[in-house]
């Protein structure tokens, strides 16, 4: 059931997490105070987040190119990706999650969603 009452807080929300990112732009580390070092994870998560968005620009930056040119600037030799930490104490550094990580960014993984159209009401037997 489409409650535009809930429509428009949610689209407040994302709007306002867009503001926000926009402010502390970057892609050079996590943004914001406290924020984990799982760094390439971020990036993959920025991307998701533009591209369900339909954004090509967070403010004036254009994430995808900012990104992928810090991305191809720290890949190593082998082809690999190695920020040398994940996160927390619980889990051990992987080249093989930051080159997934990084991979999933780089080829703009995230497919876009597809408009919901709103429902259609037709009389019963139609």
């Amino acid at each position: 059931m489409y409650n535009a009452k809930v429509a428009n807080r949610v689209k407040r929300a994302v709007q306002d997490g867009f503001a926000w990112l926009d402010v502390n732009f970057t892609v050079e580390r996590n943004p914001g105070r406290n924020a984990p070092p799982w760094h390439y994870y971020y990036l993959y998560g920025l991307e998701r987040a533009a591209v369900f968005a339909n954004r090509i620009l967070i403010g004036e930056h254009d994430w995808y190119i900012l990104g992928s040119r810090y991305l191809i600037g720290r890949q190593l030799a082998d082809g690999s990706w190695n920020t040398g930490m994940l996160g927390g104490k619980e889990y051990k550094p992987s080249a093989v999650l930051d080159t997934a990580w990084a991979i999933l960014f780089l080829k703009k993984a995230t497919r876009p969603l597809e408009p919901i159209p709103q429902p259609v009401v037709t009389p019963a037997g139609n």
